[in-house]
């Protein structure tokens, strides 16, 4: 066991080495740059003989091609241009899948034009930490040999490409005027949930020759939550029976409304909820509040106990998130459970959160491999008597969650089922959607629909 933590430990600083390498050189050579740095290099182990003429002259062309590039990214432009200042404007949140854009203002407040810049987004470091690169288990390990499972070079790639959210693409400047300022539009395009931190920017100027950059490191600090992607989900309507709802108000709709009081104004609320003369008397505005006692409520558990990252854990997230699009309505409330060190549950709907706010926390919420279910179930069960239906996604089938799902069925409760798994299982109930592992994409996930509601509507007991 020490030898394979000695090990372990040491991949792992040299695969932090060699990124870190790799990465120095996409920052300060240009792609025709790093094109001929490998030529050179090619060149160099075929130039050792120099009875091969070609390949020796070659070598001596493009390293002085290289060495004259480079000589002048540390002479020519020492320090970056005085006067010059760069802001960002990111927006509220991005979603995978989808273009997000931005925009950059420069000022160029030095007393001469400003050419051939630009500008490199600086990310945060993707690479994982010693406790994650030692404890995470990449799809197939158990496929691989006693070498590569040691050594984790499958396992290192698979955590960088984990913690990477999205690639920005190099920003070539304008002419910049002196005393002038320009506002640029730049986008990119996410293709992984979480928070998306930026270090700040690198001012580049390329060389002559198009192969060196000179690069000047401008601290400016962002961060950005990345939505899960959201497919169209064709369902059934989900029952709208209403039940009496504790400790619940709302400003307009509802049964048996009654009077309780006065609140703030909020944005969004009716100007005819406003009591005039409390904010007369007041001097800023006040709303009535009335107690609505009858709402209705669904419920989606996302059942991911024990679940390790992977690519089902993810097509859970999406799921979860399609399904939040689908069922809120705005005369209704939803309620999500979900794991997350602990049992949570969040509610949207009238006078609670949006439902941008679950889609938040589904963007940041990790694999938990802590043994909650008997927590998770016990809270759905406590709050099942207020519901109208609930929607159940499970990465596992067992004896355990077939009996919160009798449990549920013995409440009378409409139940939607989902299961996102490869393994082939006998017990199921007969109205389980199953998804099969990487087959969530929009088209297969219709066809699969299509195929299943046809059979199965929505509450249909077994």
């Amino acid at each position: 066991m020490k030898l394979r933590s000695l090990l372990r430990r040491r991949s792992l600083h040299n695969f932090s080495v060699v990124w870190q390498a790799q990465n120095w050189v996409r920052r300060r050579f240009t792609r025709s740059g790093q094109f001929l740095l490998m030529s050179a290099l090619l060149a160099a182990t075929f130039g050792i003989n120099t009875r091969m003429a070609l390949a020796y002259q070659l070598f001596g062309f493009i390293s002085a091609c290289l060495l004259l590039a480079w000589f002048w990214t540390l002479t020519w432009w020492q320090k970056p241009p005085r006067g010059l200042k760069i802001s960002r404007s990111l927006p509220v949140h991005a979603s995978v899948g989808a273009q997000a854009r931005y925009h950059l203002q420069i000022h160029n407040q030095s007393q001469q034009d400003l050419a051939g810049y630009s500008v490199l987004e600086a990310p945060h470091d993707p690479r994982p930490s010693r406790e994650q690169f030692a404890h995470a288990i990449e799809p197939g390990a158990e496929t691989r040999n006693w070498f590569d499972r040691v050594v984790g070079y499958y396992r290192w790639a698979w955590l960088l490409h984990m913690n990477r959210i999205t690639d920005i693409a190099e920003l070539p400047l304008p002419l910049i005027g002196k005393g002038k300022s320009l506002q640029i539009q730049h986008s990119f395009t996410p293709f992984a949930r979480g928070n998306l931190v930026l270090r700040g920017l690198w001012l580049a100027r390329t060389d002559p020759l198009g192969l060196c950059r000179s690069l000047h490191f401008i601290e400016l600090p962002a961060a950005l939550v990345v939505l899960p992607a959201i497919n169209e989900v064709h369902l059934p309507e989900m029952p709208s029976a209403r039940h009496a709802q504790e400790h619940m108000t709302a400003s307009s709709s509802g049964d048996g409304e009654e009077f309780v009081g006065l609140r703030h104004y909020r944005s969004g609320d009716s100007p005819r909820m406003i009591h005039w003369k409390s904010m007369a008397r007041l001097g800023y505005p006040v709303v009535k509040e009335y107690q609505a006692e009858y709402f209705t409520r669904h419920a989606l558990l996302l059942d991911s106990v024990q679940a390790p990252a992977g690519v089902a854990f993810e097509e859970a997230i999406v799921l979860t998130a399609s399904l939040i699009n689908h069922l809120h309505k705005n005369d209704s409330m939803l309620d999500m459970f979900y794991i997350d060190n602990d049992c949570h549950v969040m509610t949207c709907g009238q006078g609670h959160l949006q439902p941008e706010a679950l889609l938040r926390s589904l963007a940041q919420l990790q694999a938990c491999n802590l043994p909650l279910l008997e927590d998770l179930h016990a809270l759905l069960l406590s709050q099942s008597a207020q519901l109208s239906a609930c929607v159940c996604i499970f990465l596992h089938w067992d004896a355990a969650r077939a009996a919160l799902v009798a449990q549920l069925r013995q409440q009378g409760l409409p139940l939607q089922l989902w299961l996102i798994s490869n393994q082939v299982q006998l017990d199921l109930p007969a109205d389980m959607q199953v998804l099969p592992v990487g087959a969530l994409t929009a088209q297969t996930l219709a066809q699969t629909l299509a195929q299943q509601d046809a059979k199965h509507p929505l509450g249909e007991p077994t």
